[in-house]
């Protein structure tokens, strides 16, 4: 599908699976969903600009615990922080996990590279950090994410009688 990371990713999937699903998916249809997990910041704008294209709807705000947006997809941002201010999933994480240090380098979630001399980058806390210490990782501030994908699964569920 040519997908790239990122919002820009993102967008492209969703408009693409919407369109592939018009035109050329004559399959039943899932028995699950497609969740899209995405930071509620300023990066979420485009991902909603996109949704309100596919859904022909106002552009969604990210306040929704989830949007639905065509046939099994679904999107569900991190809920809004104190003061309505923006998240990401980094957010969710204990400070002790966030202060995990990887051979003396501390994380830095704007750090797009690996070869900073003193911060290491997302793909190397998710990799180095969550994946290999998941077993000792505090999760629990992650519950109120985990609330918002069991609605959406409870969603589809009533939804998919109707697309049958």
């Amino acid at each position: 599908m040519d997908l790239m990371g990122g919002v820009g990713g993102i967008c492209k999937l969703l408009k693409s699976y919407h369109e592939d699903l018009k035109f050329y998916f004559k399959a039943p249809i899932s028995k699950f969903p497609v969740i899209v997990l995405i930071d509620n910041d300023s990066g979420a704008h485009s991902i909603y600009e996109a949704i309100a294209g596919i859904t022909k709807k106002k552009k969604p705000l990210g306040r929704a615990d989830f949007i639905y947006v065509t046939g099994n997809v679904y999107v569900v941002p991190t809920p809004f922080g104190a003061g309505n201010s923006f998240t990401a999933v980094e957010d969710f994480f204990d400070a002790k996990t966030l202060a995990t240090e990887l051979n003396g380098k501390k994380f830095n979630r704007k750090n797009k590279s690996e070869d900073s001399t003193d911060f290491y980058s997302k793909a190397a806390f998710a990799r180095d950090v969550v994946a290999k210490g998941a077993s000792t990782i505090d999760f629990s501030g992650f519950k109120v994410i985990l609330d918002r994908i069991e609605k959406v699964l409870d969603d589809y569920e009533v939804r998919r009688k109707t697309l049958v």
